[in-house]
């Protein structure tokens, strides 16, 4: 087969690689939720690497090896201790990254003021005619197979048609539209509930 690593006229990314997997019309990579969270897996360890290489070579301006790095951080070595937490800044889910994003807020809040609107969206994917018809095309399976079902086994899918109805709403409706008037700055989270 062709996996992430065979030679190829156009080079890709791992994370070309990986979205073209779980968009592919062959449906099984995005459905397998081990392959989902291998790869999930493989990319905050792409992104844990970039952060210990950027660490290493900004650390007092000289490249460090990996030894004099793992030496500096077991004895907690103020120089490299202050960097480390950088690190994570990049990969959600992280003390790190939440902290980043609650202090971007923060300065817009010191910026610009209090927020005038807050919004809340629902995907309300199980009574969206919408989804279910997009579901059942990509998925390929006949009319009466349960959209609940279809959601559970198939969530990149929802999460991808979300994003995209959820994108396209904002930017025609509220930003170029300015239904309630002009917007000037703005901050949206996506979250998911467990269900």
């Amino acid at each position: 087969g062709f996996g992430e690593f065979h030679p190829r006229d156009v080079k890709i990314s791992s994370s070309e690689y990986a979205k073209s997997r779980l968009l592919n019309k062959d449906s099984r990579f995005r459905k397998d939720p081990q392959y989902v969270f291998f790869l999930l897996w493989q990319k905050e360890l792409r992104q844990l690497s970039a952060g210990v290489y950027n660490v290493m070579k900004r650390t007092q301006q000289q490249r460090m090896s990996v030894q004099l790095f793992l030496d500096k951080v077991s004895h907690s070595d103020e120089s490299v201790e202050a960097n480390v937490s950088t690190i994570f800044q990049s990969i959600r889910g992280t003390k790190q990254y939440w902290y980043l994003r609650s202090s971007e807020l923060r300065c817009m809040l010191r910026e610009w003021g209090t927020p005038t609107l807050f919004l809340t969206f629902s995907c309300a994917e199980y009574e969206s005619p919408e989804i279910e018809n997009y579901l059942k095309k990509v998925n390929q399976v006949p009319e009466n197979y349960p959209v609940g079902k279809l959601c559970c086994e198939d969530p990149i899918s929802v999460s991808r048609k979300f994003s995209l109805k959820f994108h396209a709403i904002f930017n025609t409706v509220i930003l170029k539209g300015q239904v309630l008037g002009k917007v000037e700055h703005y901050f949206f989270k996506k979250e998911y509930q467990t269900r």
